[in-house]
């Protein structure tokens, strides 16, 4: 289904937050619709996608960004700017008529900038500036939940992150406080990489999705009505 097509799926959320009836798509609608673009290009079912071969059937982070990128530029939110083949570590920019070629062929060695404002960039990822996963409903990539092993790998480098700044305080007196803080956060971290933990983090995922398109409307600095602003 072309980009366009996803947000005009949406006429019952149009009308559940009182936006007015006409052909531009409103902000909840184009996240909704970029949400079920990615999850369609990736395949992905029970956090996992399958259209995607070897590990990134579970780690799909990269492949999921370009995919809200793709639908972003697609629904002319924002525009191509410049296109890069990787070559080892590095990022080398060609000419963009040759980027385009190889980039439609689907080569995993071009990849591509976009330019959009803060307004697109708080539509990919939510105006909280959420990661992917957060649950920020206001955003695509938010709107995309991790794997149990996406969960697990952050969770095991955040334990890490936190024992290694442990050791930076002393180890008696009123500094060591900090470094129990710390230390106490990180076995959390541990303790919380399995499934028990990752079911957790669905339920929290899903009780802030729950508040798209619903009566909470998220509100920009300026005052107007982000979700229900038409685009």
């Amino acid at each position: 289904m072309p980009p366009r097509d996803y947000y005009k799926a949406h006429k019952k959320e149009r009308k559940k937050v009182g936006a007015p009836d006409t052909s531009a798509p409103t902000a909840a609608e184009l996240i909704s619709g970029g949400k079920e673009y990615v999850t369609k290009e990736l395949g992905l079912k029970s956090q996992t996608a399958t259209s995607l071969t070897g590990k990134d059937k579970d780690f799909y982070g990269k492949e999921a960004s370009k995919a809200a990128d793709d639908y972003l530029v697609k629904t002319g939110k924002v525009k191509v700017g410049n296109y890069f083949r990787q070559e080892g570590g590095n990022f080398i920019r060609i000419d963009k008529e040759e980027g385009e070629k190889l980039y439609k062929t689907g080569d995993p060695s071009i990849s591509r900038s976009t330019i959009g404002t803060k307004k697109t960039e708080a539509m990919k990822y939510g105006m909280t500036g959420g990661a992917m996963g957060s649950g920020d409903p206001t955003g695509i990539m938010s709107s995309i939940p991790i794997s149990a092993k996406m969960h697990e790998t952050q969770k095991t480098i955040q334990a890490i992150a936190l024992g290694a700044m442990s050791l930076a305080f002393p180890q008696t007196g009123v500094g060591a406080l900090g470094g129990f803080g710390l230390r106490a956060t990180a076995a959390d971290a541990l303790k919380n990489r399995g499934q028990k933990g990752y079911n957790e983090y669905m339920k929290k995922f899903e009780k802030k999705q729950a508040t798209v398109m619903g009566s909470k409307r998220a509100t920009l600095t300026s005052g107007k009505t982000f979700m229900t602003e038409e685009y």
